[in-house]
């Protein structure tokens, strides 16, 4: 049942949609995934470029602050003074000064005499002495030797809550310093930067200074663990946290190295192409619930009359005798396709037996053809010249030709049959070529050989006259003598027989025009060379398109033709 052409085409067709459904999907659900993950890489990078400038911002006026206190000649020419003539309140009023200055947004400011242990801030205007280094413990002097960020702590209440740009305080670049600062901003600040997303609830936010510690964070309780996950993962890679997958985003400034890490979680950037997902999986399989009932609608309709159309052809085959008439109701294309069938059939029946007897009988026209059109000719000419001879009263030598012509016309009108056994040929051959060399004054000699074991086979008549007739007709004009020689014999399955002549040969131009001569000859239109086209044609008509005639040539040396027959044939 399934092996029918309409099942087969019923279920290549749903095959080919199915990939195709699912190829073309798959493409769409891509392209759409790809362009929400870009939209949200891009939203993500805007908002990290502006805080990364937010926190460069921050920096510069760290910088501004720092540099303007520690290259203030007058902070330095007070604090180089000898310790009991230092005025630190002079230097808290600088301090105080720059801090609220328009152009510095900045905290608090701190500094250290280092001579006097001394440290002067500016949270709550205080001069405070004691020897330990709370505010930069945990610093070297190497790395406080150069400016830089570090994290330290506010004097006030011990906790680490600044971001400092310190450094030391020189009279020269030659001299020991002579105090530390560090111009401090709130950790908390950078907290402002990190807000909240809504158009990603669920994101996680973390600010890192260039160790990779955490200054600020949003959307996580353990940033730092988060932070050792996203270390080796390049932007918009992806890290599963808590069970869940998050797109990976982050920017980092270039004059301090802190970096921005955005987490996306990709269920919330996808959850409109998982919407559109889902719908489009419902659509597509009601469209292939109907598509599948309509399509077998429709095959059952086209393939209906092909059935029956089938059935009809095996009733005929199966009994050709029986009268089979191809009719139908529809009213479309298989209509007209039924009609022409049916019209087909009783003329294919009609012409059956017209086409068998007709080719007989185009065998047997073309037969007699052959033989009317070559002997009226031939037959002239013998009489010609035995008239010719009488006149000489060489009488004995009349004598042989008429015999031999008489056993010529024996061979050629009496047996006048289709086919004919290679003994007769043989004889046949021999009266023909007797009369040939007697018409050459017998300058032209010939040879005939045919091997015992073909004697007796059967063969096709009138093959191998034309081709002697042709080497005597045409094989040695402009010479006065030459040679033919004739032979058969059995060339493994097949039966070969060969008519060459040591004449004047032909170039290969000319040979191959002859070859395409004869191959397209038509009997109604050409004149030359028939005898050689129609053993050529009579072959290929007996025994196929492989049989008939071929000749090779070369100048000065001769032809030589040769004729191959099916040895299954001739026996």
């Amino acid at each position: 049942m399934f092996h029918t052409i309409k099942w087969k085409t019923y279920f290549t067709i749903i095959a080919f949609f199915t990939i195709a459904m699912v190829i073309s999907g798959s493409i769409v659900y891509r392209i759409i995934e790809s362009d929400l993950q870009k939209q949200a890489i891009q939203n993500a990078n805007l908002e990290i470029n502006f805080a990364i400038k937010q926190i460069e911002e921050q920096f510069n006026y760290l910088d501004l602050a720092y540099y303007t206190i520690a290259f203030d000649e007058d902070i330095i020419r007070e604090l180089s003074k000898a310790p009991e003539e230092v005025n630190y309140h002079r230097i808290l009023t600088m301090l105080d000064k720059v801090l609220f200055s328009t152009n510095y947004q900045v905290h608090s400011i701190y500094l250290k005499d280092i001579r006097n242990s001394v440290i002067i801030s500016t949270d709550d205007s205080s001069i405070v002495r004691h020897k330990a280094d709370f505010w930069i413990e945990g610093f070297s002097e190497e790395e406080l030797k150069h400016p830089g960020l570090i994290h330290t702590r506010d004097l006030s209440t011990g906790d680490a809550a600044f971001v400092s740009l310190a450094g030391q305080m020189k009279r020269n670049y030659f001299e020991e310093p002579v105090a530390l600062l560090s111009v401090n901003i709130l950790q908390y600040s950078f907290k402002e930067i990190v807000v909240k997303d809504k158009v990603y609830p669920n994101s996680i936010q973390i600010i890192s200074d260039r160790h990779n510690q955490v200054v600020a964070t949003s959307g996580s309780d353990d940033p730092a663990a988060v932070m050792e996950k996203i270390q080796d993962v390049r932007p918009g890679g992806r890290v599963v946290i808590d069970d869940r997958s998050y797109i990976v985003i982050s920017g980092e400034s270039d004059t301090n190295g802190w970096k921005y890490n955005k987490l996306l979680l990709e269920k919330e950037v996808f959850s409109g192409v998982y919407e559109i997902r889902h719908m489009l999986l419902i659509v597509a399989l009601l469209f292939f619930v109907v598509m599948l009932i309509f399509l077998y609608r429709v095959l059952d309709h086209l393939t209906a009359p092909i059935y029956l159309l089938s059935a009809m052809i095996r009733k005929y085959r199966k009994n050709s005798n029986e009268k089979v008439r191809f009719k139908t109701e529809r009213k479309d294309e298989f209509s007209f396709l039924f009609q022409s069938l049916d019209e087909m059939v009783q003329r294919i029946d009609q012409l059956i037996d017209e086409v068998y007897k007709a080719d007989l009988y185009k065998k047997e026209t073309q037969l007699r053809v052959y033989r009317n059109s070559i002997n009226p000719h031939f037959i002239y000419n013998i009489l010609d010249s035995i008239t010719w001879t009488m006149k000489f009263k060489d009488y004995t030598k009349v004598t042989d030709v008429i015999q031999d012509f008489s056993t010529f016309l024996h061979h050629t009108l009496h047996a006048n049959k289709e086919f004919m056994l290679v003994s007769d040929m043989s004889a046949e051959l021999v009266s023909y070529c007797k009369l040939e060399s007697f018409l050459k004054d017998d300058l032209i000699s010939f040879h005939i050989e045919f091997q015992e074991e073909i004697q007796q086979l059967n063969v096709p008549s009138f093959i191998l006259q034309p081709l002697a007739e042709n080497c005597f007709k045409h094989g040695f004009k402009g010479r006065k003598q030459g040679h033919i020689t004739i032979r058969g014999d059995i060339d493994g399955d097949e039966l070969s027989f060969v008519v060459e002549d040591d004449g004047i040969g032909m170039e290969e131009r000319e040979l191959n025009a002859l070859i395409h001569y004869v191959q397209q000859y038509d009997i109604n239109v050409n004149k030359k060379h028939f005898g050689l086209a129609s053993v050529h044609h009579r072959l290929k008509l007996y025994y196929g398109e492989k049989y008939g005639v071929r000749m090779t040539s070369k100048p000065g040396e001769g032809t030589k033709i040769r004729v191959n027959l099916p040895l299954s044939s001739a026996d």
